[in-house]
């Protein structure tokens, strides 16, 4: 199995939380991102996304300009 993290953009917020929690259910841990969380929260789940403490994060598509981690898969 490969290594690595991603992201998955969701087109809405109610989204993200449902897939999210679905693919941490089915063993992926991940977690949602997107503008109606707190400003903490949100910094606080890229800050650990960034430094590997779970592997995928559900954003909406607003996310993602300038994310800058080596390790983000593509495919």
């Amino acid at each position: 199995m490969k290594k690595g993290c991603g992201i998955i953009y969701c087109r809405a917020r109610e989204t993200c939380a449902q897939v999210a929690s679905e693919m941490t259910a089915r063993g992926l841990p991940s977690k949602p991102y997107h503008a109606a969380l707190p400003a903490r929260v949100r910094t606080e789940t890229q800050s650990e996304w960034m430094d590997g403490h779970f592997a995928v994060i559900v954003a909406t598509i607003s996310f993602g300009m300038g994310v800058d981690k080596p390790d983000v898969r593509s495919d």
